[in-house]
């Protein structure tokens, strides 16, 4: 994998987050759909929710034993922005 510059976006940011799980996974299970992220909704305060997912939606990703197949790994993520000041206020409680 190469090191590229951060993005400074969020979405950017998500982005990126997908493609380097789409590299670890890879590494370990070779052939298995990548994830992208998605803004899901957007509300008027350009917060909203994003996801994380396999696309195509197949199922997941098949963990073998021997070469057979013993079950298959789900995965998919919610992300929210945070409200401004959120972290600071999180941090004094």
């Amino acid at each position: 994998m190469t090191t590229s510059p951060e993005p400074t976006d969020l979405e950017g940011q998500v982005n990126a987050f997908a493609d380097d799980l789409t590299a670890t996974v890879r590494a370990l299970v070779p052939g298995c759909d990548r994830f992208e992220a998605g803004v899901l909704a957007a509300d008027d305060d350009g917060s909203g929710r994003i996801s994380v997912r396999q696309t195509p939606n197949t199922g997941g990703v098949p963990l073998k034993v021997n070469g057979e197949p013993l079950l298959t790994l789900t995965v998919s993520m919610f992300l929210l922005w945070d409200a401004p000041g959120a972290v600071h206020r999180r941090r004094r409680l």
